[in-house]
């Protein structure tokens, strides 16, 4: 289940390029803790880890989607949102120190991100080239 960088997954902005690297390092952590069956605490650290940088990575993608007047702006903000109160949600969940819960997560977060940069991100990369009304 870990995410492996691949340049198609590029969306032609260097800095966002590079947040997503590290997004995706970040939850290959998190992938190995789960299958070494982490106590909660390494496991709610590292989820940690990786939201707070999501935020800042969220703040600059939104930054840039303004500065080119993205169309979908909106609702690409409104996923960002969805996102980080699911992340609270499964914050306040991991607690509880279930296994399974820590798969779930695990599996959310790996579709979303692989989801989220392969088809919302590309949308703005679209629009940039001109493929994107």
């Amino acid at each position: 289940m870990e995410l492996v960088w691949r340049e198609d997954y590029s969306v032609g902005v260097p800095k966002l390029d590079g947040q997503h690297k590290r997004i995706f390092k970040l939850m290959n952590a998190l992938v190995e803790l789960g299958e070494v069956s982490a106590s909660s605490t390494e496991v709610s650290d590292a989820l940690t880890k990786m939201t707070e940088y999501s935020i800042i990575h969220f703040a600059d993608e939104e930054k840039y989607m303004a500065s080119i007047n993205f169309p979908r702006s909106r609702e690409h903000e409104q996923e960002h949102r969805e996102f980080a109160e699911k992340i609270t949600e499964f914050s306040l969940d991991i607690m509880d120190g279930d296994g399974e819960t820590q798969k779930k997560i695990i599996d959310f977060l790996c579709f979303w991100w692989r989801d989220h940069v392969l088809k919302k991100d590309m949308d703005y990369r679209r629009f940039v080239e001109g493929d994107l009304s």
